[in-house]
């Protein structure tokens, strides 16, 4: 069967793509270079070996390696193009994906041929943990990270790909089992190793620590006679030292992967971003300076030049997508020169100094950069939330202090050097921004020093749990319910406003006893769980609930043969009790299409906004809710104006906020505890 496969050859058309050249085959799939016809371009085409499309698993887990990739769009994960079946020559028919074609050759290509340079190492996982982080912002785990799913194109550029074994954060994968053993057994973290059904995010950290290790040394750091015995060996055995193998590395090379391998996910670096700081951390060693950093990009396009396959046509590089504003990569991809620039000789005599120059601008890029970082997220971090003031004025001052310090020695030592005065200048300007962040931290600390033990009180940690206002159910219009469904109904939606949630439950189920195919009484079901949820502060009994109201809500969907902005708004409010506000936010946008003035949608967006430190946003759209609400007489607008006072604090605007407090307290006397705030908000007045 597998031959009936090879029978493409270049020219042969199938659908819409032209095959050109078989590019590589695995034991599930093989893959062409392709021309496809429509829209003109060369795609790489990957189709499903006949003999393995018979087993409906496989199909399924090769149809979701396209749904997931094509769920991302980063400049270093291959880009989907499309998917579905072909019918080959012989008349069978298989699945195909067609995806971002990458003239260059694996990394796995690389490393056989010889042991990359540390330079190159690092600049490869740099660009692959920026994807890997950012599959996990969408709560993506890749599963098998190796060598042969890292693409490297002919201008240096890393590709991650294959995601058919990848799974949610947090759950086995719906074609998995608690322990069965899932991915390649030499890259497997040791969580995976002993099957446990659930695996975390520093499982691809781990994976991504052996491709670094074998990238260094040509081997893995665990070896055995089998890929079971390999499995086994990381369970029972520390890994290979480095230094064994690469005796000119420094030892902080080892270091790095010693933390990325550690056994216990805990001890790992948590993301694959903090991985590569690590690395970019280290200083150089005359052994690992010899070549400068800024030809590092220069040899690894010649590297895969050399070792990518033949083309027997002009290669096209596929689009590489921009990343929204909301999702930028977690780690800086370097830039990459398309054309190979000349590495400047030194004389033997000069060699000394040039290393301590570079020395010296590690440690300044490194120190200085890496620590005026820290600060900057410090202060970003207490504008978005107050709570970690009593920890980041401290470090904020400390990192000031330090950067001042240290700009001000190297400016010292500097000095006087030949061809150093532009750098003293930029060091004694990193100086000045260290002043800058002292000053920031001393007046953030002076101005408002009650802020600290205010927001760490329990109250007021209560009063940012947003309340869900789907309680103000529509009335029940006239169906085609008998006398006593429809009694059972309005008692349910009484027990609804009363706070009985376990009775409306109850009452409801009675109704879909009589009328299964009932979307209102599905929709008020909904409506029972949630506001169930938002009723209880157990996490486990919130989220029971929250997954009821989305089935339900779900349901109501089916029976009514569309959606509507109550639904919409409903299944937001479910995926923010569910803690999932990223995938909230579009549900409460499409409950506003349906209906602009919907209070429920303009509230849950609202409360999202605020999560996202988006203020200005979420307290135009708190205002927005509480114009569509009888502000003097609804209870719900006392939640409202919590949300818009928490917003206008945070914007600083707390005169405004003093007065939406007020009329919080004012429409709910619940809300009382917020008098403490109102006085302490006065001192800033």
């Amino acid at each position: 069967m597998q031959e009936q496969v090879a029978l493409l050859q270049g020219g042969q058309q199938i659908g819409d793509f032209v095959i050109e050249a078989e590019q590589g085959r695995g034991g599930m799939a093989v893959v062409y270079r392709a021309q496809q016809v429509s829209l003109k371009r060369t795609v790489a085409l990957k189709l499903m070996l006949p003999q393995i499309s018979i087993d409906p698993q496989a199909v399924v887990r090769f149809q979701q390696e396209a749904q997931h990739a094509a769920r991302l769009s980063h400049p270093h994960i291959v880009t989907i193009y499309g998917t579905g079946e072909l019918t080959l020559p012989n008349g069978l028919t298989v699945p195909y994906i067609a995806m971002q074609y990458v003239a260059g050759a694996t990394l796995r290509e690389l490393i056989q041929h010889e042991p990359v340079l540390p330079e190159q190492a690092i600049m490869i996982l740099t660009q692959v943990a920026s994807a890997l982080d950012y599959a996990h912002s969408y709560g993506m785990i890749h599963r098998d990270i190796k060598p042969s799913n890292i693409l490297l194109s002919t201008t240096g550029i890393a590709y991650l790909t294959d995601f058919g074994l990848a799974t949610a954060i947090g759950s086995g994968s719906g074609l998995t089992r608690s322990g069965m053993v899932i991915g390649t057994p030499e890259y497997m973290a040791p969580e995976q190793a002993e099957g446990r059904g659930s695996i975390g995010t520093t499982a691809d950290v781990y994976a991504l620590g052996l491709v670094l290790f074998e990238m260094l040394t040509g081997t893995l750091p665990f070896t055995a006679d089998t890929p079971m015995g390999v499995m086994l060996a990381r369970l029972l055995h520390p890994p290979r030292a480095l230094h064994d193998l690469r005796p000119d590395l420094p030892p902080a090379f080892a270091t790095v992967i010693e933390t990325a391998l550690a056994r216990d996910p805990a001890q790992r670096y948590p993301t694959a971003g903090a991985l590569v700081a690590a690395l970019h951390a280290l200083e150089p060693t005359p052994a690992t300076a010899r070549n400068e950093s800024n030809d590092a990009p220069t040899l690894l396009v010649a590297a895969v030049a050399a070792y990518s396959p033949p083309l027997t046509a002009t290669p096209v590089i596929g689009p590489t997508v921009s990343l929204p504003d909301e999702h930028v990569p977690l780690v800086a991809t370097p830039a990459i020169p398309l054309s190979p620039t000349p590495a400047q000789p030194a004389s033997a005599a000069a060699r000394p100094t040039a290393h301590h120059s570079r020395t010296d601008n590690m440690l300044l890029g490194y120190g200085l950069i890496s620590l005026g970082v820290v600060a900057l997220l410090l202060t970003l971090l207490m504008r978005i939330n107050p709570l970690a003031m009593r920890v980041s004025i401290p470090l904020l001052l400390l990192t000031g202090t330090l950067l001042s310090i240290l700009a001000l020695v190297q400016s010292l030592r500097q000095r006087g050097r030949a061809g150093a005065e532009q750098h003293v200048q930029r060091t004694r300007l990193l100086g000045v921004i260290g002043v800058g962040l002292l000053l920031l931290g001393g007046l953030s600390a002076a101005r408002m020093p009650d802020r600290i033990e205010r927001e760490g009180r329990p109250e007021f940690a209560a009063a940012v749990a947003p309340p869900a206002i789907i309680a103000d159910v529509p009335p029940i219009p006239q169906l085609p319910f008998d006398a006593q469904g429809s009694e059972l109904l309005t008692q349910a939606r009484t027990a609804l406003a009363a706070g009985d949630y376990a009775t409306a439950q109850a009452l409801i189920a009675q109704v879909l006893e009589r009328e299964p195919q009932s979307g209102l009484a599905h929709t008020l079901a909904g409506h029972a769980y949630l506001l169930q949820a938002a009723s209880t502060a157990d996490k486990p009994q919130r989220t029971v609930a929250a997954q009821k109201a989305q089935a339900a809500y779900r349901r109501a969907q089916v029976l009514l043969g569309q959606s509507n902005a109550e639904l919409e708004a409903g299944l937001g409010w479910v995926y923010r009790y569910l803690g999932n506000f990223r995938e909230a936010r579009p549900y409460f946008k499409r409950a506003l299409d349906f209906d602009d003035e919907h209070v429920p949608a303009l509230s849950g967006l609202a409360w999202t906004l605020y999560d996202s430190a988006e203020y200005r946003r979420a307290a135009k759209l708190f205002e927005e809710a509480l114009d569509e609400l009888d502000a003097d007489a609804d209870p719900a607008a006392g939640q409202l104006y919590l949300g818009l006072g928490q917003a206008l604090e945070r914007m600083q605007d707390y005169d405004d906020a003093i007065e939406a407090y007020e009329q919080a307290i004012e429409l709910d006397p619940q809300l009382g505890y917020l008098t403490q705030e109102i006085a302490r908000l006065e001192r800033f007045r």
